[in-house]
């Protein structure tokens, strides 16, 4: 059997002719640019725990308060995280109704 024209799809658990793949890396690149702003939130919202818990563990180093700022500033990373990340959310999900809206009016 000669194979050579066709192409495993990683996408499935199938192979499929080079034609076909073309439509399906699209399908794919799609998906991702519309699900890349959510992949975000959380890398967000742990780089802001993180941040300030190192300033409240810096601080904490200098004063000589020890756990006292850290846990101040990791309490206040998590809420500031938080509230971020459904400000983001919101955001996100409204672009998403107004992107549909406009496709529906298009239409």
């Amino acid at each position: 059997m000669h194979c050579e024209n066709w192409v495993f799809s990683p996408i499935s658990t199938y192979f499929c002719a080079p034609f076909q793949l073309g439509s399906i890396m699209q399908s794919t690149d799609s998906a991702m640019r519309q699900a890349a702003p959510y992949l975000l939130l959380g890398t967000q919202m742990a780089a802001t725990v993180i941040v300030l818990g190192g300033i409240g563990w810096w601080i904490d180093s200098i004063a000589s308060t020890e756990p006292v700022i850290l846990i101040i500033g990791a309490s206040v990373g998590s809420v500031v995280g938080l509230v971020q990340f459904l400000r983001s959310v919101q955001r996100l999900g409204d672009e998403e109704k107004q992107r549909k809206l406009d496709q529906n009016e298009r239409e």
